[in-house]
């Protein structure tokens, strides 16, 4: 284990596209250990710039689902910081919990959508972060692909508020692990397979000399050896 940590991040904007002016309106992060365990949090509520918000509004479906899950009402507030503001306090954040170091990007869908808007709008996050990203949602369709089944429903439970769908992604994430290390300890090490085919080829010589000595094959001493091997 090396001692990187995983930012676990999802973010709320007002539409998928950063080119043509869509912005970044709520950040929600988890910092963990590689073991998934929690080192601290940050959400914030981000004021965008009349133009996205003008984008948002004219979008029907983002408009729904904003004023459903209440972010739209926190947005009308209007003492929510700008994105500049909102990216300082989220690096403050990760120096107080540790050195300003390299972080990998986790999360669902951050491998193609987030890490975009990171680094079109908080470009001194995105140099914080490694080349590679965990995406839980690739695991999540290859495992359906592959497997036929989810290994956690709670992706069910997002509310596509940013806090509330990162936990889920990490939850998620932690059913993975569970699984593949529960996995890993049924199948069999290389050591272990290769002490096994010792065994075996031991106990074929063992076989041969009984059948080609008979009774004057004394293998009893041997045998006790080889069941210390197991």
């Amino acid at each position: 284990m090396s001692d990187e940590l995983l930012l676990w991040l999802d973010l709320e904007t007002t539409g998928l596209d950063e080119h043509a002016g869509d912005e970044i309106v709520e950040i929600g992060c988890i910092l963990t250990t590689e073991d998934l365990i929690e080192l601290g949090e940050f959400s914030s509520v981000v004021t965008p710039s009349t133009f996205a918000l003008s984008r948002m509004m004219n979008s029907e479906f983002v408009m729904e689902m904003h004023k459903s899950n209440g972010l739209l009402e926190s947005l009308h507030h209007g003492d929510a910081p700008q994105i500049s503001e909102a990216q300082d306090r989220l690096i403050s954040f990760l120096d107080e919990l540790r050195e300003p170091k390299t972080l990998t990007l986790a999360g669902s869908g951050v491998a193609q959508f987030d890490i975009r808007f990171v680094r079109a709008q908080m470009p001194r996050l995105a140099e914080r972060l490694n080349y590679f990203t965990i995406d839980v949602g690739v695991i999540r369709r290859s495992h359906a692909m592959w497997v036929g089944s989810d290994v956690s429903a709670v992706n069910d439970l997002k509310t596509h508020r940013a806090m509330d769908d990162v936990r889920c992604h990490l939850d998620e994430a932690r059913a993975y692990r569970a699984l593949w290390i529960s996995t890993q300890r049924a199948v069999p090490t290389r050591d272990a397979e290769r002490a096994e085919r010792l065994v075996e080829l031991v106990e074929d010589i063992f076989e041969s000399e009984e059948r080609t000595m008979g009774s004057t094959f004394d293998s009893s001493i041997y045998r006790h050896h080889l069941d210390e091997l197991r």
